[in-house]
């Protein structure tokens, strides 16, 4: 089965200061493995480490947050070492298995900082952390406890 699912209803409106962004779809191929769909059309396959081409539930929250970190630094980086420069983002989460959870996140920025001196290399990773601070959504989700709804069979349920 191929088709597409109409869009269901939500239980949760957003408040006059919010809005709530277009839903994704993960559609099931197989066990424990789905294909996800981006609003704009973009896919990827969801699944556990041993399916081939799939990335894990985990790998995407690291991207998320690792691509957050990235995409609110690059201006600060960009402006510093020029638009062509290199970059490489890394992220480890770190799980614990008796909760079952990510209990933190090292996420690493790499560049080639050789042509700036200390108090420019300083100065640069001082406004990318306030960037990154003031811009990235899914570090200020992470860092908050926001509220997640579930709803099977019309029966909602918040955790």
């Amino acid at each position: 089965m191929t088709t597409e699912s109409p869009v269901p209803a939500f239980p949760t409106e957003p408040t006059d200061s919010q809005h709530a962004r277009p839903p994704i779809s993960l559609r099931r191929l197989g066990t424990r493995t789905f294909v996800a769909t981006a609003p704009r059309g973009q896919q990827l396959t969801v699944g556990p480490a041993d399916v081939p081409g799939a990335i894990t539930p985990g790998e995407l929250l690291q991207i998320a947050l690792a691509g957050c970190n990235a995409m609110s630094a690059d201006a600060r980086m960009s402006h510093a070492l020029g638009e062509d420069h290199d970059s490489t983002w890394w992220v480890r989460a770190i799980f614990e298995a008796e909760g079952d959870e990510y209990v933190g996140f090292d996420v690493v920025a790499d560049a080639d900082l050789s042509a700036l001196d200390s108090e420019e290399e300083t100065k640069l990773a001082q406004r990318a952390a306030a960037a990154i601070a003031r811009l990235c959504t899914v570090g200020h989700t992470l860092e908050g406890n926001p509220v997640t709804t579930l709803t099977v069979g019309g029966q909602v349920f918040k955790e």
